[in-house]
């Protein structure tokens, strides 16, 4: 039985910092979410970052920077600003295709 990674959400995250803020405790927290304590725990030990980012409006799953942000950037710009339309190819009726 293989279970898949799930990412959360920012604003998922800052739900368990919140319930941990209350008093809940960890182990709680992750039984309640489906996660488990270890998870939660890096969850709250990164709070600072996870709040950081709320309050900066980012609703993204990671918080990691790109390593090569002009790359990034560029490509962004590239599949933009593309004026190439994509056709479907043109056959010649007379063409044999047996």
């Amino acid at each position: 039985m293989s279970c898949k990674r799930k990412s959360l959400y920012i604003d998922e995250k800052v739900l368990l910092i919140r319930a941990i803020e209350t008093g809940e405790k960890i182990s709680d927290v992750g039984k309640r979410f489906g996660f488990s304590r270890s998870t939660v725990f890096t969850i709250w030990k990164n709070k600072e970052k996870i709040l950081q980012a709320e309050g900066e409006g980012k609703s993204s799953k990671k918080l990691k920077k790109p390593k090569f942000k002009d790359l990034d950037q560029a490509i962004l710009c590239t599949n933009s600003t593309s004026d190439e339309v994509e056709t479907e190819p043109e056959f010649d009726s007379d063409d044999d295709f047996h």
